[in-house]
Order: C-alpha cells, then structure tokens, then sequence
C-alpha cells in the first residue's frame, strides 16, 4: 500500500487520500486551474520539474516531458494533502513558463 507523507509527520494510505480527493473535489479542481510558474532543468541524466510556489511539489523524469507530466501529478496532491491539513494553498506568484 502506497502512502502518501501529508507534510505534517503523518501518512495517509491511498484510500483516505481518494476520501480527501472527494470530498475537496471542487477546491481541488479550482486550484488546478490556477497557472503557477514551472522550473525545468537538468540535473545528471534526469530532468526536473519544480512549483517553487508549492514547497516540495516537484517530479523527476527520464525526459523533460515526463518531468513535467509527473508534475501535474505532484500538484494535485500537493493540493490534496494541503486542504487535507487545513492549508489553503498559495496564489501564483508569476505566470506558468514550462519553457523554464
């Protein structure tokens, strides 16, 4: 079973990281839509992705694409498990540049 660290010390296990996702659907959604700026560099053989605006909220890949493909991923639950903890996540502080 996949757990998930939810910033505060504490894992939650997948099926109560789909309960949060439930019940803060709408938030979620809305955050999502949000256009936060994205960091990509390369370091070793790997590249990767960064919302500096999300602390810690960053992927790694094997391509730049897939860097920034697992980070879309890392920022949905970045905001799962921030409205999970009672944190109501930042407003971007610059646009999106996925070209970073």
């Amino acid at each position: 079973m996949l757990k998930e660290d939810n910033g505060m010390g504490r894992f939650i296990s997948n099926d109560e990281l789909a309960e949060v996702e439930r019940k803060y659907k709408d938030e979620i959604e809305k955050y999502m839509k949000r256009s936060y700026a994205i960091k990509v560099w390369k370091w070793n053989d790997e590249w990767v992705a960064e919302i500096e605006d999300l602390p810690g909220c960053m992927s790694m890949g094997e391509t730049r694409e897939a860097a920034l493909a697992g980070l879309e991923e890392a920022r949905r639950r970045w905001f799962i498990l921030a409205l999970h903890a009672g944190v109501k996540p930042p407003p971007p502080r610059k646009e999106s540049n996925k070209d970073g």
